[in-house]
């Protein structure tokens, strides 16, 4: 059976998804933006389910591209380029928006 490395990129507007083959090539990637939500100058947020749901549809477009199914995956590598943080309002999950590093461009 094949086997694949998964890489999650979590960046500040969009979600991605590489699947790697043994050998290190790239076998399949998807990627998927998402809203910024603006709430002040200088401010910006994000909606964490916004985020999921993009990473959710990276992963299953990358894998359908090639025939992958979870069999096929033998290891995830996960990264994100800022640090948001996430507040749980109530169980079941209820989230505020996270807010993250707007950097001014100059």
């Amino acid at each position: 059976m094949k086997q694949y490395v998964m890489a999650l990129d979590q960046g500040t507007t969009s979600s991605r998804c590489i699947l790697f083959d043994h050998e290190g090539s790239v076998c399949s990637m998807a990627q998927k933006e998402f809203p910024q939500i603006y709430p002040h100058p200088g401010w910006v947020e994000h909606d964490p389910m916004e985020i999921w749901a993009a990473q959710f549809s990276v992963m299953a477009e990358a894998m359908g591209k090639i025939g992958a199914t979870a069999e096929n995956i033998a290891a995830i590598g996960n990264h994100h380029n800022f640090p948001p943080f996430t507040r749980l309002i109530q169980l079941p999950l209820q989230v505020s928006p996270s807010p993250c590093y707007l950097a001014g461009s100059g």
